[in-house]
C-alpha cells in the first residue's frame, strides 16, 4: 500500500497561500498595534493632566500640581509645585510614551512646556494643545482650555 504524501507542487501552493495571507495581514496588524499604542498614550496623558487638576482643586498637599512635557525624550512628569523648577521631586511621577508614539508638538500659552493648574479653581494659564503621532502617521491632539478642561479628539 502506498503512503499518501504532499507533492512538491502541493507544498508550493500551500506556501504561496500563506505568503499571500502574511502580506495582507501584517500591515493590518501593524496598523492596529500603532493605533492601540496611540490610544493608550492619549488616555495616559489625559489621565495625568486630569489627575494634576484634581489634586490642585482638592488642595492635595496644599500646592498646585502640573504636568511637564519633554517632547525630545517622549517623557512627561506629573509634579507638585508652583513651577517645574520649584517642584518637590520626591512626588514626581514620570511617564514615557510607547516606542512607536512621539510628541509632534507641545503648543501651550506663553511658550510653556508644561501645564500648571491654579488653586483652588483648577484653571490654567498654560492652555493649548499637545499632539502625539504613532508610527503609521496617525495624529491625536489633546486640548487644555483656560478653565483646565482636558479633551482629546
Amino acid at each position: 500500500m502506498r503512503k499518501k504524501a504532499l507533492t512538491l507542487v502541493e507544498l508550493m501552493i500551500v506556501l504561496g497561500m500563506f505568503t499571500i495571507l502574511a502580506i495582507v495581514a501584517v500591515p493590518n496588524m501593524m496598523s492596529a498595534l500603532f493605533g492601540s499604542q496611540l490610544d493608550v498614550a492619549e488616555q495616559e496623558i489625559v489621565h495625568a493632566l486630569r489627575q494634576a487638576q484634581s489634586k490642585t482643586v482638592h488642595q492635595y498637599l496644599d500646592t498646585s500640581w502640573g504636568v511637564q512635557f519633554d517632547a525630545a525624550s517622549g517623557v512627561y512628569i506629573l509634579f507638585a509645585g508652583t513651577g517645574f523648577d520649584a517642584r518637590d521631586t520626591s512626588l514626581d511621577i514620570e511617564y514615557a510614551l510607547p516606542g512607536s508614539v512621539n510628541f509632534t508638538s507641545v503648543n501651550l500659552a506663553n511658550g510653556s512646556t508644561g501645564v500648571i493648574f491654579d488653586q483652588p479653581s483648577g484653571e490654567t494659564e498654560d492652555f493649548g494643545t499637545i499632539s502625539i503621532e504613532s508610527g503609521d502617521g496617525t495624529v491625536k491632539t489633546i486640548i487644555i482650555n483656560q478653565f483646565g478642561n482636558v479633551e482629546s479628539d
